[in-house]
């Protein structure tokens, strides 16, 4: 595979555009979320104005829709969407929330677990995920709310944030969720029976242990053909190199985590035809960029696999955060973010792989 085309999808110097993820509506349609907030200089992804908007494609990416925000009426700051197409059509989005505070109620804020942020003359506070779900292929949404897991402790939603889209399997809704406490970041499973409505509490995926990580980050969930869950990670020691889990039964239970030779982050990976999985991170050293990697589905090759580099950004270090998806004709689309040089503005930028 090598890059065919590589052109911007959204562009606006009055705005900070970031964070993708794609997904294929059961009418054919193609959808983009990303998060989108007034720009500042310097750069910042801490706004009280951000939200999570969608794009959407009718003819297989070839032209887009101007920017639509999924949950307009939750009007807390919103981060980082994702939305998976479910099996009844229906779509559910996700997207974690910061919330600014004078710097006077600081002693106030103490029982928040953990997740605060001193910066552009406020504290921010990290304050749970949130949800909506459309059953008209992402033209509306409703079911806006907070993502409270039945069974679990507070420390489990009070702050936490998501980086993955949920995974549909067995009759449920999984979707890991991470948490920074006092005493490390952690990794939780949640799980849904009524496609996104109402959410229990399954198990801890991982948990940084000090002597060897102080961060798992952005957790991103897949799913095998044999049943298979996979959760890779974000880290940071180690020099970056990406880390995975793995579940064989259905999310209760998790393995060690292994390390491998990808230097990259975050990644997001999903499914396509032939057997295969595709992967894709971003580079954040020189030459900072976006990679691939087209995968066995069962991801036995994640460190044998040859790269592809689909992006090659020079010295631009804001960049990123993509999202893949197979289109009809068995090419890849790619859509990531990084500056639109020269310049400062922050653009979503897809690409398209084939033969």
């Amino acid at each position: 595979m090598k890059v065919l085309r590589d052109s911007i999808l959204y562009k606006n110097t009055d705005h900070y555009s970031a964070f993708t993820c794609l997904t294929r509506c059961l009418n054919g349609d193609i959808l983009v979320a990303f998060r989108l907030a007034p720009n500042e200089t310097p750069y910042h992804h801490h706004h009280s104005m951000s939200r999570a908007v969608i794009m959407r494609s009718c003819d297989e990416g070839e032209t887009w829709s101007e920017p639509v925000m999924i949950a307009p009426d939750d009007d807390i700051g919103q981060q980082d969407p994702h939305i998976t197409t479910l099996s009844d059509g229906s779509i559910f989005a996700s997207y974690f929330t910061w919330q600014a505070h004078p710097m006077t109620e600081k002693p106030t804020l103490f029982d928040t677990y953990g997740e605060l942020a001193v910066t552009k003359g406020a504290i921010w506070r990290c304050c749970g995920v949130h949800y909506a779900i459309s059953k008209d292929h992402g033209y509306t949404w409703t079911n806006y709310g907070k993502l409270i897991p039945k069974g679990a402790c507070r420390e489990v939603y009070a702050n936490a944030a998501m980086h993955s889209k949920a995974v549909e399997f067995n009759g449920k809704l999984l979707l890991p969720i991470r948490v920074e406490a006092p005493d490390s970041y952690k990794h939780y499973l949640v799980e849904s029976y009524d496609k996104g409505v109402t959410w229990n509490y399954v198990t801890e995926i991982i948990r940084a242990n000090p002597e060897k990580h102080h961060y798992y980050d952005e957790g991103y969930l897949y799913l095998s053909p044999d049943g298979t869950l996979t959760c890779l990670f974000r880290c940071y020691d180690e020099g970056g190199l990406m880390e995975y889990c793995n579940s064989r039964d259905g999310g209760l239970t998790w393995s060690e985590s292994v390390m491998t030779t990808i230097w990259g982050f975050p990644q997001t990976i999903t499914p396509i035809s032939g057997s295969r999985a595709f992967l894709t991170y971003g580079y954040r050293k020189k030459p900072h960029g976006v990679r691939a990697k087209i995968l066995k589905d069962d991801l036995s090759d994640l460190d044998e696999a040859p790269e592809i580099v689909i992006y090659d950004g020079g010295n631009d270090v804001d960049i990123g955060y993509p999202s893949g998806l197979e289109l009809k004709n068995g090419n890849l689309l790619v859509t990531y973010y990084c500056i639109d040089l020269p310049g400062d503005t922050r653009v979503i930028k897809c690409a398209i792989l084939g033969k």
